[in-house]
């Protein structure tokens, strides 16, 4: 393994995991928490104003303002060197083959020991990829959600009318029925609550975004 210690960055909405994931991996010379942040905006703002970049992100799926879909959209678009491995409580199918198919190197669930979680980032600074049991159930199973579809579905917990979302995603009120109905037919749900509940349990809505909703607050996407 290369000596030159392995900078990383951190973006998970709760404190407490944060801090508990920096002082166990900083008590191993190997690596070093460079960046430690509450949510993608964060991330990638820091990331960017970085020097030198870091070489690996330790990314969770629900955080607020911005979610890991859209942070990893983000990466691949600004940051395309940057390695991404997710660490999140969600093992939902939906999640993982969309987090690898946006270009994670591995993904690590609920059940990750902080032995496993050395490994695959030793594993993706050397090798690029770290297979994980939960991709290796995922991975024969395509999905064709495209980033309009996300981001349509971060709002179905609103209010708001198809004509107020579509002004929001500058796109006409037809293409967003277009994304409704579509994702009616790919989710096999009816109802535009039932896509919110989608939404909530894979991660693209974070308890945050709801509480912003509530309050009459507008989403960042």
């Amino acid at each position: 393994m290369n000596k030159r210690t392995i900078k990383i960055a951190l973006a998970n909405s709760q404190l407490f995991i944060r801090d508990s994931i920096s002082r166990t991996l900083m008590t191993d010379p190997r690596f070093e928490i460079c960046i430690n942040v509450a949510n993608g905006e964060e991330l990638v703002r820091e990331i960017s104003a970085a020097s030198p970049h870091p070489d690996i992100c330790l990314l969770d799926v629900q955080m607020p303002r911005m979610n890991g879909y859209e942070t990893m959209i983000s990466i691949r678009d600004k940051l395309p060197a940057l390695k991404v491995i997710v660490l999140s409580q969600l093992e939902d199918e939906f999640v993982v083959r969309s987090m690898v198919a946006l270009g994670a190197k591995s993904y690590l669930g609920k059940e990750c020991t902080m032995g496993e979680l050395h490994k695959a980032l030793i594993c993706v600074y050397e090798q690029d990829y770290y297979q994980t049991e939960l991709m290796a159930r995922a991975k024969d199973k395509p999905w064709c959600l495209d980033e309009q579809e996300y981001t349509y579905l971060k709002y179905c917990h609103t209010e708001m009318t198809a004509t107020e979302i579509a002004g929001k995603m500058n796109v006409s009120p037809d293409a967003i029925k277009c994304y409704r109905n579509s994702l009616f037919e790919k989710l096999k749900v009816r109802t535009r609550q039932g896509l919110a509940i989608f939404a909530y349990k894979t991660g693209i809505i974070a308890p945050g975004d709801v509480k912003q909703a509530r309050s009459g607050c507008s989403l960042s996407i």
